[in-house]
């Protein structure tokens, strides 16, 4: 087997792209009831197997073991000196000091570095070992001939990123002209790219930082500036969203985003990153069942230097190479309040990473280091430059998204104080970005944002207990509803809600007015509110099929285009709507000495959750904890609308 034909296969399987419902699974890939409570990364194991199965039907399996042990995803770092790259890693992977970070005046990266979030990934011999790299760079500034770009570009094609990190800091200098031909790149090679302004307290120049990303974030359209209550803070959170596939920040946002020191950092005005470098963070999680060893993971970040000095063809010479050897979660650019920067390039970059697929993050960074002004300037750039491009169609937690390919926000990543004016702001906009990007990115990429955040506690703790806030509303039977009456209940749900998704509930033997359930799909479908049809109580009737084909029939009707399928009981119509039968409680028959066990739950909560963006596994099983449960009413959920009869 020669190392090109591997390379090739380890690139097949990275950009597998596995259904989230709809394909055939066997028993290694089922959700057992007796465990309902998984974590969020015993969640990812079917997609993994999955992804592996569908490779052994075309490649022997030795090829494919021999593909799955080079399996890992990259991530690059850049930007210029003194931004915060190598802090933005460490806090990324939960706080773990896996990039080197200093506070002399000098830099701490003076060439490449690779740092390896990694772990075995392994439960069980079927599930898929992989790592996570990230790669810090030194500053773009560096670059003082077509030498410097080079490397990029042979990085990004050595390690084919699964996004692109830009970091800048408020004060430091930035030429954007060196970034445009990687994000340039990125976008022709469909890697993510955020862009990020990192130390963003760490001068009065931040708002110059601000200015230059909102002129070229401009290209994007008009701006869309939201504001909202966060976490644990009164404070209000300004965002504004450019699509789903780019930010904004770096080193302290990539450790705020882990959870831990990945990346190293520095409060001096000389950069730790002045060459691209690779931090790689290495973790794992319990097993679930308590006795298999544990699945450990890497996560790779690839901290680049700043693109102050890229031409055009840089980007895209760049991204071209990161293409070539990976696929990119995202690029993440920032940016702080007062800090130096060329936008042109940005928009470069941004360019690049729409042309590659590759989802964009805009974070404004140091959110707090040059006043409310400048740092709302720096969110009008982000919104303008996605406004030209895409259309804002969220804007929830102070995130603003822009279709399904690129968001933008602010966040403070490391705390905040000044002294001298006795201020101290705390560490926020974390978990939001954190939240935006889990709900946008999809497949392989979602799996490798969530192992890069697997251990990033605060997050967690903080989803799970936001989701209690509300957990189910449970509304009266809808059989004497009109369609106005349906339109006014849901659509006021929705407003106060936010629901991720509709359970329409019927037993076999009840009484249901179809006509009715028509009307609830139709104002779902509306909504685009994703809606799970299910027949509860399925032991207690014998014309439970009968029922269930009744309701496929009113689904089929609000979806006519849809072509419905079935695996293992579970109906699908495309990613909108299933229908399907449960047990949600043990059923006894003592006359006909028969009992049957629940059964169909984790069928529903992995299928639904799956084509509701995972919110409802992500957000609120959380991937530290086990929770196991026999009813889906126990189950901890954000908001579930549910419609019984």
């Amino acid at each position: 087997m020669t190392d090109s034909y591997i390379k090739q296969l380890v690139c097949r399987f990275e950009d597998t792209i596995l259904t989230e419902c709809g394909q055939n699974k066997d028993e290694s890939t089922k959700v057992n009831d007796q465990h309902i409570g998984i974590n969020a990364t015993e969640l990812l194991k079917p997609k993994i197997n999955k992804i592996e199965k569908d490779l052994l039907e075309i490649y022997f399996k030795s090829e494919v073991d021999h593909a799955l042990e080079l399996l890992e995803f990259n991530i690059v770092v850049i930007g210029s000196p003194r931004v915060g790259k190598s802090e933005l890693i460490n806090t990324l992977c939960g706080g773990k000091k896996l990039a080197e970070t200093s506070t002399s005046l000098t830099s701490c990266t003076k060439e490449i570095k690779k740092y390896v979030l990694e772990g075995d990934q392994t439960q069980a011999s079927e599930i898929t070992p992989s790592q996570v790299n990230f790669y810090d760079t030194p500053g773009l500034e560096s670059w003082i001939d077509e030498g410097g770009q080079k490397c990029m570009f042979e990085l990004i094609e050595k390690t084919n990123p699964i996004c692109i990190i830009y970091c800048a800091s408020p004060g430091s200098f930035a030429d954007l002209l060196q970034l445009r031909p990687v994000l340039q790149n990125c976008n022709d090679r469909n890697i993510f790219c955020a862009l990020v302004c990192t130390n963003m307290w760490s001068s009065n120049r931040r708002q110059k930082v601000i200015e230059e990303f909102q002129n070229e974030l401009s290209i994007f359209g008009t701006q869309n500036d939201m504001y909202s209550d966060q976490f644990n803070s009164k404070i209000q959170h300004k965002i504004s969203f450019f699509g789903n596939g780019t930010l904004c920040t770096m080193s302290t946002l990539i450790n705020a985003l882990c959870g831990k020191e990945v990346a190293k950092t520095s409060n001096s005005l000389k950069s730790c990153t002045d060459k691209l470098e690779k931090y790689v963070h290495k973790g794992e999680q319990p097993a679930n069942d308590g006795v298999s060893p544990p699945i450990q993971y890497s996560i790779t970040f690839w901290d680049t230097p700043g693109i102050e000095s890229w031409s055009e063809n840089d980007v895209r010479q760049h991204f071209t190479n990161i293409m070539h050897e990976s696929n990119p979660i995202c690029m993440i650019y920032c940016a702080s309040p007062g800090s130096f920067l060329l936008l042109e390039q940005l928009k470069w970059l941004v360019d690049t990473c729409i042309q590659s697929k590759i989802f964009c993050a805009l974070v404004c960074t140091n959110k707090y280091s040059g006043g409310s002004q400048k740092r709302a300037q720096v969110m009008e750039d982000f919104q303008s430059l996605f406004n030209e491009r895409y259309v804002m169609i969220k804007d929830e937690s102070n995130v603003k998204y822009f279709t399904d390919v690129a968001l933008c926000t602010a966040v403070n990543s490391i705390v905040y104080e000044d002294q001298e004016l006795d201020i101290r702001k705390d560490i926020e906009g974390i978990n939001e970005l954190i939240f935006g990007m889990m709900t946008s990115l999809k497949d392989n990429k979602l799996v490798g944002w969530c192992y890069t955040v697997a251990e990033n506690d605060t997050f967690w703790t903080t989803m799970k207990e936001s989701s209690y806030r509300t957990i189910f509303w449970d509304t009266p039977g809808i059989e004497s509803w009109h369609e106005l009456d349906v339109r006014r209940h849901i659509t006021s749900l929705i407003e106060h809600t936010h629901p991720i998704c509709m359970i329409y509930c019927a037993s076999p033997g009840s009484f249901a007015k179809l006509e009715q359930v028509k009307w609830l799909l139709l104002e779902c479908h509306r909504q685009n509110i994703f809606s799970a049809v299910v027949c509860t109580n399925m032991w207690a009737g014998r014309n439970r099929r009968e029922l269930v084909n009744e309701l496929c029939e009113i689904i089929q009707s609000v979806h006519p285009t849809i072509e419905p399928r079935e695996e293992d009981g579970v109906i699908y119509f495309d990613r909108v709507t299933l229908c399907m039968m449960v047990n949600s409680e043990t059923y006894i028959d003592e006359e006909f000495d028969l009992t049957k066990s629940p059964s169909g739950i984790n069928e529903l909560i992995f299928d639904s959750v799956t084509e509701s963006q995972l919110k409802l596994s992500l957000a609120s099983l959380g991937a530290t904890s086990t929770q196991t449960t026999e009813s889906i009413d126990q189950y901890q959920t954000r908001i579930i609308v549910k419609c019984v009869i």
